[in-house]
Formats: structure tokens, sequence, C-alpha cells
């Protein structure tokens, strides 16, 4: 396509620049008439604008010159070597030189090659053919992404790839470190930097779930239908379960919520663990459902979300309580039995274990609700091992468990529960030093809550001796105690509590502890712990040297 008129002139030099384009983006089996994208150079688009009406058949006349490579290394030896070689060692290298290596090496002040570095540079930056070269890297990425995998990138423009002799680089390497509207780092190509893509990338995952934990990755618009979308959301530091992002800790009910919205329908407590590959047993699992308001229990060992507004099922207390109601106060217990284990996934001897306990009684086969009057306990709390009483309150000895590290509630003794007057049905919060904690009585025996809070922040281990302490104001506490290994005094006087007040333990005081008045023997005393089941305390009551105080 040749002529002598200005015109078609001006149309082969327009064809040329749109060509010599496609041929800098690695991709010269585009049709000529393409359109070049908004980062193309701004006398590309002239071209493109003249010539969209053209066939692409008409517009092979001109055959590129220049590659991207060819390019840059024509623009970098237009340097003197001494200049290439800082830019090489520094600038393009892997593992860059220090001002002051790089000094030392060529006899320079660090300032003096901080200069050269900088006039390079900005000489690069400027030049027009450096100028269409760095049109890649927006190219690249295109108006709908603004990060993607460099390997995605790569094989999107092959010319990236072209190495650059002068600098031993390939074409991206050196365009990475030429411009600043967009960064390579860990295998992924974002426009701007690495760290403010992934910021902006979980405030989008943040501002989309609003008050939800977690999100669809497949959801999300700016990394909507892109295979890799899950990988650059766990790059960004967001864990990724079965298509979701998770937007909180990712703990097990956040997996655990994930896992039913994509199973939609119940699931069990066991098949749950499975499929969130907990590193805890299913019974955490369970806990940690029962505790969270986004799930409710449909059946015995069966999980739904709350938002399915399935019916929830109850405990066998309540489901006995139902039943005793809707039959006027009073069941037989063959029918309660029926009724509830025909529904629920409920043995029998479950329904017959709790129909026999507060807040019912069976009586000739009678299931009825008991009376709100609390029965007496059947020990006095001066009569029940380990229990003792101190200036500050009452104070149960207990040793650290397995139970306890993990996070489990502990039974107490009816007359402890007695002492405190908590019902069944009840529960209360105590105050204490790690905020306030629970106690309970809600089946056949009160529970103390957990108190792994005191195991982590004291640095507890299994088999430490402790005392819980019921303070008499409705404080509460978890005091160890260090327990002489000699028998005497001493040790008496530590596994009975007497070490935890600020007074020196007497003989008197481990009296009191036990209910017994301050002027009898240590022999009575001994007695007095050998009907309490206390042996351990008993024996130092017949060693070592005591006092009449």
């Amino acid at each position: 396509m040749r002529s002598d008129s200005q015109a078609w002139q001006t149309l082969e030099s327009a064809i040329e620049a749109l060509a010599n384009w496609n041929l800098l983006r690695g991709r010269p089996e585009l049709p000529a008439v393409g359109e070049p994208g908004a980062e193309a150079p701004e006398h590309v688009h002239a071209a493109w604008a003249m010539l969209r009406q053209i066939p692409a058949s008409d517009l092979l006349a001109a055959t590129p010159t220049w590659s991207a490579s060819e390019q840059l290394d024509r623009e970098l030896g237009r340097f003197d070597a001494r200049v290439l070689d800082i830019l090489r060692r520094r600038v393009f290298a892997d593992t860059p030189e220090t001002l002051d290596e790089l000094g030392a090496n060529f006899r320079l002040t660090r300032e003096r090659v901080r200069q050269l570095e900088s006039r390079a540079i900005e000489a690069l930056q400027t030049t027009q053919a450096t100028a269409e070269v760095r049109a890649l890297a927006s190219h690249a990425l295109g108006n709908a992404r603004i990060v993607a995998p460099l390997e995605t990138i790569l094989g999107e423009s092959p010319a990236l790839v072209e190495r650059v002799t002068k600098v031993s680089q390939p074409v991206w390497r050196v365009l990475d470190r030429l411009d600043p509207s967009f960064e390579v780092a860990d295998g992924w190509w974002c426009r701007g930097t690495v760290k403010s893509v992934a910021a902006a990338t979980r405030s989008a995952l943040q501002t989309a779930a609003g008050d939800l934990r977690s999100f669809r990755v497949d959801e999300l618009p700016m990394l909507r239908d892109f295979a890799w979308s899950a990988d650059w959301i766990r790059y960004c530091g967001v864990q990724v379960h079965e298509g979701y992002a998770l937007l909180a800790s990712a703990g097990i009910p956040d997996r655990a919520a994930v896992t039913l919205e994509r199973e939609g329908s119940p699931m069990s407590g066991e098949e749950i663990a499975a499929r969130i590959g907990a590193e805890r047993s299913v019974r955490s699992v369970k806990n940690a459902l029962g505790s969270d308001e986004r799930f409710v229990r449909v059946d015995r060992n069966s999980w739904a979300l709350a938002s399915w507004g399935l019916a929830t099922y109850q405990s066998i207390r309540g489901l006995i309580s139902d039943e005793v109601t809707a039959n006027g106060g009073s069941i037989r217990l063959s029918k309660l039995v029926a009724t509830i284990t025909e529904r629920f996934s409920v043995s029998a001897t479950s329904v017959v274990g709790y129909a026999s306990v507060p807040p019912f009684t069976t009586i000739d086969g009678i299931v009825e609700i008991a009376s709100a009057r609390r029965s007496a306990p059947r020990k006095s709390p001066y009569d029940t091992r380990r229990l003792f009483r101190l200036a500050e309150g009452w104070a149960l000895r207990f040793t650290i468990t397995a139970d306890h590290a993990r996070g489990s509630g502990s039974p107490l003794p009816s007359a402890l529960i007695a002492v405190l007057g908590l019902s069944h049905g009840e529960a209360r919060f105590m105050s204490c030093r790690l905020g306030d904690q629970r106690l309970g009585w809600s089946g056949p025996q009160a529970t103390m809550g957990s108190i792994k809070r005191f195991v982590d922040a004291d640095h507890l281990a299994i088999g430490d001796t402790c005392f819980a302490v019921f303070g008499t104001g409705g404080s509460f506490d978890i005091v160890p105690v260090q327990v002489e290994p000699d028998p005497g005094p001493l040790r008496a006087f530590a596994l009975a509590g007497l070490t935890l007040g600020a007074s020196p333990p007497t003989k008197a005081g481990l009296a009191h502890a036990v209910g017994l008045p301050a002027e009898v023997s240590h022999q009575q005393i001994a007695e007095k712990l050998r009907a309490r089941g206390d042996y351990d305390i008993a024996d130092c009551m017949l060693t070592g040297t005591w006092t009449s105080t």
C-alpha cells in the first residue's frame, strides 16, 4: 500500500504505528485494526481512530522494525559501560548491590553512584521508545484487572518474556524496575503496589460481606471469573474454605457455617468435623456450634444454620417438660419414653434418667414437675471432701487435668451449691480478675464453667494443685498452691488452703476450716478429716510437731 500522495503516506504511517504496537505487545497475530487499549500511546489511538473502518487485510504493508527487548537494548546501549554496570548490578539485579559496594568497586562516593543511577533511570523513563515499551505493563492487566499471576500475564503477553541482553533480564523485570505504576512480587503482577492491592482486596471483601463473616470468592466483582481468585485471597492473608473467604478468625464456627451453606441441609457433628478438617475433637466442634448463634441443633446430633428457620431441637429436659405440660402436669413414664424416642434420636435410658432428677420427679411410674423448693444436700459443706471454710469464703481443692486445659467445665459438690444458694435451672456469674466466672445447674449436677483462661494466664500445668475460691462477696478466683512433699503441719495447711490467706496458718484455723471448735486436739481434727475422706491431710496430723494454737 504505497503512494506519493500525502494522504496515503499519512495512512501508511498510521498503519505502521498500529502494527508496531501489536509487535511490541508480542501479539503480531492480532488483526491490525484491533483496538489498542486505553494504555496505548496517543499516536496509536490516533491511528486506530482513522483506520477503524478499513479491513485488516489492507493494513499489513508495514513491517515492524524493533521488538520490545530490542528497543530496551537500544536505549540501554546509549549509556557508557560504568553506568550500564551500575544499572545491571543494582537497578535490574535480582539481589541489588548497595551504593557503598558499587562505590568501592568504581572508586566513587556512594552519592556519586546514586546520582549516576538516578539520572540513568530518569533518562530511560522519559524516552519515547521506552515509554512505548512501558505501555506494555499497563496493557498487560487491561482495564478489568488490578492483579493477576505473573505466569498468566506472561502467557498473554509473550513479548514480556524476551530477554534484554544488556542487563540479562526479561522485559517484564526491566519494566518492573522502571515503571512505578505496577509492581511484580511473589509471583503476582499488580497495578500499584502488591501491598496496596492486597489491602484493597481485604477492604472489598469486608464491604461486600457486611455483617456476615464469609463471602463467596466468585461473587467479588474485582476478582469475578478468575480461576486464581482464591489463591490471591489466600496471599492477602484471608483463609478460603470451600470457595468462601473467611473474614473473621477462620475458626471452627466460621468454617462450619461455610460447610453447611455449601451442603444446603443439616449435617451431623462428625460430618462437619470431617469436612472442615478440625484439629480438635468432634465434641469440641459440637461445643463450638452450640455456643454460636448462627447454628441450631435440629436433632440430637444434627446441625443447621439458624437462617434456614428449621425447628430447633430442645434438650431432653425441655422435651420432657413440654410433654408433662401438654398432658396436664403429669404423664406416664412409658408414654413419655415412647413419645420422645419416636420423634428424636434419644435413647430410652436418657429419658428415664432425666425424668428422675430435678426439675422432675418419677413416683410409681408417673412423671411430674418437682416442687420448686430446693431439697437439702445430703452432706453439709463441713463434711464434704476437699471443701474448706476460710476467712475469705469457701475453697474447693482440685487438680488441673487435661479437661481443664481444653476448656471443659467441672462438677461442683451439692453442699457447696447449697451454700452458694444456686437453684436448679439457674446460671450465675461471679466476678473475678479474668472476667466473670459462670456457675450453672442445668443437668443432674451443678458445674463450674471453663477455667482455661486461668490455666493459660497463670501458666498452670496438668497435675498442679489449685483451689477454686468462692468469696463471701460473690468473688471467684483460681489460686495455685505449693504443697510440701513431706508429711507434717506445712503439708496439711497447704492441702486445706490455709496458706492462701495473709495470716499465718494455725491448727485452730484448720479446725475452723472443717467446722470444729478452735480448742480441739489435732487427733480430733484427724478423725474429722478421715470421716470426710481427706485421708491425705489426716495422715499429716499424726506426723510432725503440732502446737495448741
